[in-house]
């Protein structure tokens, strides 16, 4: 990791707290603003937090995978290569099978980079939807379903 990183970042930021402080970071950025447009596409309403909405997962899992594609491919491209990368558990393939979705003038894009942000798109959908049940006090009817 200290070889990636430029040598002022390895002095402000200890080694072992990175990885917290990067994960912090990408839940307050990448996923508050997959919730913000949520709200604002269905009318700021809470209806997408009510129960699953296919267009509401559509929103989440495009904002989730597009920003990461735009982060690989041009603002940080090639972060991994050469390194055998992995951000078990939302990589199920690990580091050592990672082929090539696509390339652009000579930048390429792995699965592997992609999967953790395939994979957190429904974990982080269905988490929202039990915390905003939890909280709204929402319960469901006698047959298991929500009334909307």
């Amino acid at each position: 990791m200290s070889e990636r990183r430029p040598p002022v970042m390895n002095l402000a930021i200890p080694q072992y707290a990175n990885w917290a402080l990067n994960s912090l970071a990408d839940a307050a950025a990448i996923c508050l603003i997959g919730l913000l447009l949520v709200w604002l596409i269905y009318g700021r309403r809470a209806v997408p937090f009510r129960k699953w909405r296919w267009g509401a997962f559509m929103v989440l899992f495009l904002w989730f995978v597009l920003q990461n594609i735009w982060v690989e491919m041009f603002i940080c491209p090639q972060v991994a290569l050469g390194y055998k990368v992995s951000w078990a558990p939302l990589t199920p393939a690990g580091p050592w099978w990672n082929p090539t979705l696509f390339s652009i003038n000579g930048l390429t894009l792995h699965l592997q980079t992609q999967m953790p942000w395939v994979l957190m798109a429904p974990i982080f959908y269905l988490i929202v939807l039990a915390c905003y049940r939890r909280l709204s006090g929402d319960v469901p009817d006698a047959e298991g379903k929500y009334g909307y």
